[in-house]
C-alpha cells in the first residue's frame, strides 16, 4: 500500500457526488478529509471546516444591524471564527482495523525515542 490521502475541497461538484467520493475513498482504503460535517456523518472518515450553525448566528447579527439602519456596505466582512473537527470512528475502525502493524511499529519507535532522550539529555 502506498502512502497517500485525499483532501476534498468545497464546491458544488463535490457536494453533488459526495456519496460516490466517500464510497471510492473507502473502497481504496484512502484516508480522506472533507470540508463539511455532512461528509463524515455520511460515511466519510474526517471532516474539518467552519461551524455552519455559528455562521448563521453571526449572520443574524448582520440582519439586526441592517434592520436598525446601517448600510450593508459599512458592515465589515468576517471570516469564520469557529471550526469543527468530526471523526467518524465507525469508518476508521472499518477501514484501518488491519493496520495494527503500523501502530505497533510506531509504539516501538516512540519507546526507543524516549529511551534515547533519557540516555542523552539535551544541553540547551
Amino acid at each position: 500500500m502506498s502512502n497517500g490521502g485525499l483532501i476534498v475541497t468545497t464546491g458544488p461538484l463535490a457536494t453533488v457526488h459526495r456519496e460516490l467520493i466517500i464510497r471510492l475513498a473507502a473502497h481504496h482504503r484512502l484516508p480522506a478529509v472533507y470540508p463539511n460535517r455532512f461528509y463524515a456523518t455520511g460515511g466519510g472518515l474526517i471532516s474539518y471546516g467552519p461551524d455552519t450553525i455559528e455562521q448563521y448566528r453571526r449572520a443574524a447579527g448582520y440582519v439586526d444591524r441592517t434592520l436598525k439602519g446601517e448600510t450593508p456596505a459599512d458592515l465589515p466582512v468576517q471570516a469564520p471564527t469557529k471550526y469543527e473537527l468530526v471523526i467518524n470512528h465507525k469508518a476508521a475502525k472499518a477501514r484501518y482495523h488491519s493496520c495494527r502493524c503500523r501502530s505497533y511499529r510506531m509504539t516501538k519507535y516512540r519507546q526507543q525515542a524516549r529511551a534515547d532522550s533519557a540516555r542523552y539529555p539535551s544541553r540547551l
